[in-house]
């Protein structure tokens, strides 16, 4: 067997959709604990028109009755808000495209299963 790893490989797998990798369940922000209603959130998407990951896309199993997700930039400016899953964010403001970077997310949704619950982390946007 060839154990060779190649950083595309590396790359595909981190980038993978989050839905390839599991049908039930999402990964909970801090990563320790899988519960399917809990929005997953992918730690990075690249919206660089290649046709892989070019919108962030929330993934959920439960019912959400409401959800809004924000998106800030290191400095604390509000740059994207949205209270549906979809359509999902490509990256752009009304002033064009976002630069490369890490932005924090907060997410307020309300589940039949969960109640009222925020969720907040760490989104790396790869031009």
């Amino acid at each position: 067997m060839n154990r060779t790893v190649t950083l595309t490989t590396i790359l595909l797998l981190l980038y993978m959709p989050f839905h390839l990798w599991s049908h039930s369940v999402s990964q909970s922000p801090n990563g320790n604990t899988k519960d399917p209603c809990i929005p997953f959130v992918p730690k990075a998407f690249s919206p660089n028109g290649d046709g892989i990951n070019d919108v962030l896309q929330i993934q959920k199993a439960c019912n959400i009755d409401s959800f809004s997700l924000k998106i800030y930039t290191p400095s604390g400016e509000l740059v994207y808000e949205h209270r549906y899953f979809s359509p999902p964010w490509d990256g752009n403001t009304q002033a064009g495209p976002l630069p490369q970077g890490r932005y924090r997310w907060e997410i307020h949704y309300h589940s039949t299963e969960r109640g009222a619950d925020t969720l907040s982390g760490i989104l790396n946007l790869i031009r």
